[in-house]
């Protein structure tokens, strides 16, 4: 299935774009989220109140067979801040078997998915709990980024590999399943097992159509039935196409994608590092107030400055022709107490004729200790 949102504002229709025998256009739950535009074509905008019901695009339990089993979804997203919870950009009701979140963010830009579980339903018998596993890096707020899953449904047998699922942000692979162990240190069924559902595919929202909602832009939503990274199914991910497919989408980009930074605000002695993100059409940037030149690869750069007073500092990023894209951010400096001398006094201890020195102080405002000399 492949999702464009290239239709008309305020239509009530997705259509799938991929060369389907059988298409799965989609029915819109709530406001109309089209006409929106991205650097590739159209969007859909998410308010947070709206989705999208697809009809079943595939079973994750059956899809495909021996190593060639598993399925991928590709999206290019902007999430929003500002609305507490998780976001679900895709997951699937349940029908014959029990349908999970697939993929989604939450407040944080965590990135996760539920599906697969260490042990499976069987009938008679309450629903297995999710199992949630979470990717090692985050989604930034307010900036077009290309996001990929694969669940590779893996091989069984002595011989064989386990399920895995795997993470990819903007080409570069940002964690897998394999371990067990989320970054906050919770844990799940490493070796898990994928759950069938003949259910609904919903875009925009949990399983429950009633719920955590996406909040932001999407551009397009793929859903293959192949491993993107891993087309031959051979358990050597040597011959991925996902840094492909994210040099296609990045190719269309242009002008300064975010600017931000490791923190808003920076104590006494402090530094704090900018994270720069251009387009492709941009050839060099540079941030003012003793940032200096930021070197970029692929589109991305670090600079880190140590203010010494709250500054607002401007990235200008320059493309073909001279043409110029501007961004500010504010970084508030805070002004730590140092330790203030309260009292003095010294002691002579009548046996040895040595003095034993006392004092007083404040204890300031750093949080690390400041070392006080006495001459």
């Amino acid at each position: 299935a492949w999702f464009r949102f290239n239709e008309a504002t305020g239509s009530k229709l997705l259509v799938d774009s991929s060369e389907n025998a059988a298409p799965h256009d989609a029915n819109l739950l709530g406001s109309p989220v089209s006409g929106g535009t991205s650097f590739i074509d159209g969007a859909g905008i998410f308010d947070g109140g709206s989705a999208l019901r697809s009809n079943l695009i595939l079973n994750p339990a059956t899809v495909g067979s021996g190593p060639s089993a598993g399925f991928t979804v590709e999206a290019v997203v902007r999430r929003r801040t500002g609305v507490a919870g998780n976001h679900v950009l895709v997951s699937q009701t349940d029908v014959d078997g029990v349908g999970r979140a697939i993929l989604g963010v939450n407040e944080n830009g965590t990135i996760y998915s539920q599906i697969g579980v260490g042990t499976l339903t069987v009938d008679g018998n309450p629903t297995v709990p999710a199992e949630r596993k979470e990717a090692d890096e985050k989604l930034d707020a307010d900036r077009w980024a290309h996001l990929v899953l694969v669940v590779d449904q893996g091989v069984s047998g002595s011989s064989g590999r386990p399920a895995e699922i795997r993470w990819y942000l903007d080409g570069k692979k940002i964690g897998s399943s394999s371990d067990g162990v989320n970054p906050d240190g919770s844990s799940f069924a490493k070796d898990f097992l994928l759950e069938p559902s003949n259910g609904i595919w919903v875009i925009g929202a949990a399983k429950s159509q009633l719920s955590e909602f996406w909040k932001g832009d999407i551009d397009d939503i793929v859903v293959y039935q192949k491993l993107l990274d891993d087309p031959n199914s051979d358990g050597n991910v040597s011959d991925s196409t996902v840094a492909a497919h994210h040099a296609g989408w990045y190719a269309k980009t242009s002008g300064i994608l975010s600017f931000t930074a490791s923190s808003s605000v920076v104590n006494t002695n402090g530094s704090v590092q900018f994270i720069v993100r251009t387009g492709s059409d941009v050839t060099s940037a540079t941030i003012d107030n003793g940032g200096g030149p930021v070197s970029l690869s692929q589109g991305v750069g670090h600079v880190t400055v140590s203010p010494g007073a709250t500054t607002t500092y401007r990235l200008t990023a320059t493309g073909p022709g001279g043409v110029t894209y501007t961004r500010d951010l504010p970084i508030t400096y805070q002004q730590l107490t140092v330790p203030v001398i309260l009292g003095l006094e010294k002691t002579t201890l009548p046996t040895t004729g040595k003095v034993r020195v006392h004092w007083r102080v404040s204890p300031g405002a750093f949080t690390t200790p400041v070392e006080l000399l006495v001459e």
